[in-house]
C-alpha cells in the first residue's frame, strides 16, 4: 500500500454503510455443487438407486447403463441431470477405486448369452 507521507497509510473512502448492504439471510448451496440433489429432485427412483447401491461394484455398472444408451432410440437425460449422473459416476470411482476389465460390458447382469458382444470377441 502506499504512503501519502511515508509514515501513514492512506485511508480509502467507504463504499457503502452498513445498512446499505444486503445480503440474504439464507443462502442456498448451488445444485452443481450436489449433483445428487439435482437427479433426486428429477428422477428420484433413480437416486434411491444410487443412494441403495452407493459404494458397490454394481452402482458403477447401472450408471454406465444409465449414461450409454445401448439399446438406441432412447430421449436421453436433460443436460443437467446427465451432467449430474457423470459427475455421480466420476466420484463413486475415484472414491471406490474398483477393478475394471478392458470391456466393461463382460459384466453386464442382464446380458444374454449369444449376444452380439460375445459373438464379437469369439471372432477377434
Amino acid at each position: 500500500m502506499r504512503h501519502n507521507d511515508g509514515k501513514t497509510p492512506e485511508t480509502f473512502p467507504t463504499l457503502f454503510g452498513v445498512d446499505e448492504i444486503q445480503v440474504p439471510t439464507e443462502t442456498t448451496p448451488q445444485e452443481e455443487e450436489y449433483p445428487f440433489v439435482t437427479v433426486k429432485q428429477t428422477y428420484p427412483r433413480i437416486a434411491a438407486a444410487i443412494e441403495l447401491m452407493w459404494g458397490s461394484k454394481e452402482l458403477e455398472v447401472y450408471l454406465d447403463r444409465l449414461i450409454l444408451d445401448d439399446r438406441g432410440g432412447r430421449a436421453g437425460f436433460p443436460p443437467q441431470v446427465m451432467e449430474a449422473l457423470l459427475k455421480l459416476h466420476k466420484q463413486h470411482t475415484l472414491r471406490f477405486k474398483f477393478a475394471r476389465t478392458a470391456d466393461i460390458w463382460s459384466q453386464d447382469p442382464l446380458r444374454r448369452p449369444g449376444d452380439w458382444r460375445e459373438q464379437k470377441s469369439k471372432k477377434d
